[in-house]
């Protein structure tokens, strides 16, 4: 994965180039092979030895490769959090791939150098639809996914923030990607996420983004299944 550093106003940003946009077929040379249904742990190639959960739909057809949504929990745990939404995902034929490793207080480019060797490795091993790609995440997992729309080049069709924000007020003019769908799931007592609701939204639209709140009774937490149902299913009708 290539690095290409371009100006945004006064900052110089680095963004991580995928091998997708190079015009390899995603999973194309060196892909494993998938059982429907099934759920597979692997360890990413490169430096950082990163460790992944893949879960396959029911309905997996390796001649027609799944939209993916990629998820981070605030804690590092990536198996727990693919399991948070699998069952949701599975329904409308999504692959879940869970990250380990990335969690809150590390810094950003440790955190981008593993976020990397993640990408390289689900690019070269797992068949996808690169067409269909969606980040995800609860809190700090949700922070993640917003940060990855304005550092990969992959095209990413939506993210879902369970309880997450866009980070603040210095983060509202980042260069997010252009027309995504933003499915923010919050708790209807999560005081800091409703708080930044509404700022966010606007920033998001300013970018031609389509955002939706999922209100749930609740806290600073997961919501229940039947929640990340509704918010996952309206993310996969926009595609």
């Amino acid at each position: 994965m290539k690095k290409q550093c371009v100006m945004v106003g006064l900052a110089c940003l680095c963004v991580l180039n995928s091998p997708a946009e190079t015009g390899k077929v995603t999973g194309a040379e060196d892909k494993i092979p998938l059982e429907a249904g099934k759920v597979i742990h692997r360890t990413a190639e490169g430096k950082s030895k990163v460790t992944y959960h893949v879960s396959v739909p029911t309905n997996y057809n390796p001649s027609n490769p799944p939209p993916l949504m990629i998820v981070f929990s605030p804690g590092g745990d990536g198996q727990g959090m693919m399991n948070a939404v699998k069952a949701s995902a599975d329904k409308v034929g999504w692959m879940v791939v869970g990250c380990d490793m990335v969690k809150n207080g590390m810094e950003d480019a440790e955190g981008d150098r593993i976020t990397r060797d993640l990408f390289n490795d689900v690019h070269k091993y797992l068949a996808y639809n690169p067409k269909r790609l969606y980040y995800g995440g609860f809190s700090g997992g949700a922070m993640r996914s917003y940060r990855l729309s304005y550092l990969m080049k992959d095209k990413c069709s939506g993210i879902l923030a369970f309880g997450g924000w866009l980070g603040g007020k210095e983060f509202h003019k980042k260069p997010y990607q252009r027309n995504m769908r933003i499915a923010m799931v919050n708790g209807a007592s999560d005081g800091s996420a409703k708080g930044w609701e509404a700022d966010d939204t606007r920033a998001l639209k300013s970018k031609q983004c389509t955002v939706r709140v999922f209100r749930f009774e609740g806290g600073h937490q997961l919501p229940a299944v039947e929640t990340v149902d509704k918010a996952i299913s309206w993310l996969n009708a926009g595609s």
